[in-house]
Parts: structure tokens; sequence; C-alpha cells
């Protein structure tokens, strides 16, 4: 099962936070259903970001993102590894 977050948050801090909500809002929200809070372990999950970019040969992730995009990624990979979640990466060619 996967749990894509999109829009403006998409940064890894809602993943935490969805969990964490008060009961009377998590309850309203049409995919609450899918979660039983009680058996919910963040280690059945994978956070994949996915790294669009002009991959050329063999490049790795430290060559394609600008500094403070990997200080971010690293700190949010972290937090997110503290709470229980896999997290890995996946580049994603574009064509020139």
């Amino acid at each position: 099962m996967a749990l894509a977050c999109r829009g403006r948050h998409s940064n890894g801090r809602g993943a935490r936070s969805l969990f964490t909500l008060p009961h009377r809002v998590l309850d309203r929200l049409a995919f609450a259903e899918l979660f039983d809070e009680r058996t919910f372990r963040a280690a059945d999950f994978e956070i994949v970001y996915g790294i669009i970019a002009q991959w050329r040969g063999n490049e790795q992730l430290v060559d394609r993102l600008p500094f403070f995009s990997k200080v971010n990624l690293v700190n949010r990979a972290r937090r997110l590894r503290r709470i229980g979640y896999s997290v890995t990466y996946s580049p994603i060619g574009v064509r020139p």
C-alpha cells in the first residue's frame, strides 16, 4: 500500500503528522478507514523520494541535487527513519 503526499507539503513532513492528528480530524478524512492506529506500523511503509533530472550514465544523487536540497533531503530522511519508516530515492529520468 502506498501513501502519497502531494502539493506544497510533499517534503516528508506530512507522513508523521498524518498519524498524530486528533481522532476527530482523522475520522473525517476519506482514507482514515484504511489505517487502524492500533495496528499501524511505520516499518511496514517505505517513503520513496522521486528525483526528476537528466541523469547521465552512473551519476549519483549527490551529483544532481543543489546543496540545500541535499541538506533538506538528508534531514527529512533522518526524521522519517527515526520514527520507523524506510526511506529511499528513485531517479526519474527526463529526455532533453
